[in-house]
């Protein structure tokens, strides 16, 4: 998946496993609706990818993540 302009993260769910989450740069920093899954689990991550970490971002964005990868 290529990135444009910081609308995509990958948040690192396991080793060599990162979860592909949209940015929604319109809502407050900390706000669980910044985030949308997309349900993308992918083993490779892109030379420019921003990398956060699951404790990184918010309690229901985890809830989510669990979700999908079940």
């Amino acid at each position: 998946m290529s990135l444009k302009h910081g609308k995509y993260v990958y948040v690192e769910v396991g080793k060599s496993r990162y979860a592909v989450l949209r940015v929604l740069k319109s809502r407050e920093e900390n706000s669980a609706d910044r985030y949308l899954v997309t349900g993308k689990v992918v083993a490779k991550k892109s030379r420019n990818a921003k990398i956060l970490k699951v404790e990184d971002i918010p309690l229901e964005v985890r809830d989510k993540l669990q979700i999908k990868q079940a």
